[in-house]
């Protein structure tokens, strides 16, 4: 008699061989970088402020989107743009208010309309124009 097959499982082997051996942020679940350093994660407070919302898991492809994401931030006013990284593989329920069912997604919640970048984040290019959209000059 065969054992039951355990398909979670094998998604679970394939996807690990294709992303390659699991490495987390070195980021807490949730934190802001802005020019104050780590601050709560609780979104920006000055109108004028870009906020974005950076949403990972433990794959290779979000901690590139992270590496890439701080780079690009790095180079514009530090009190202009909040960056906030919720890691939703620790805590899925952060990901609610935007809806978030993929990972990395990087949501700029502010200036408005909200937009939504999703899957290969790791061209800085695309993290500039988002934040030149938003009226920010690097």
């Amino acid at each position: 008699m065969a054992e039951p097959f355990n398909l979670d499982h094998l998604v679970s082997q394939v996807q690990q061989y294709l992303e390659g051996p699991v490495r987390r942020p070195k980021m807490p679940f949730s934190a802001t970088l802005n020019g104050d350093g780590i601050g709560d994660g609780k979104g920006a407070n000055n109108p004028s402020e870009v906020e974005l919302i950076l949403y990972v898991s433990s794959s290779p492809r979000c901690v590139r989107a992270i590496d890439t994401i701080k780079g690009v931030v790095s180079r514009f006013p530090l009190k202009r743009v909040r960056l906030t990284i919720h890691d939703l593989s620790m805590d899925p329920s952060q990901g609610v208010e935007d809806s978030i069912s993929y990972t990395p997604t990087l949501v700029r919640r502010r200036p408005r309309p909200r937009t939504f970048i999703l899957g290969d984040i790791t061209n800085p290019e695309i993290v500039v124009e988002l934040l030149q959209g938003a009226g920010e000059e690097n």
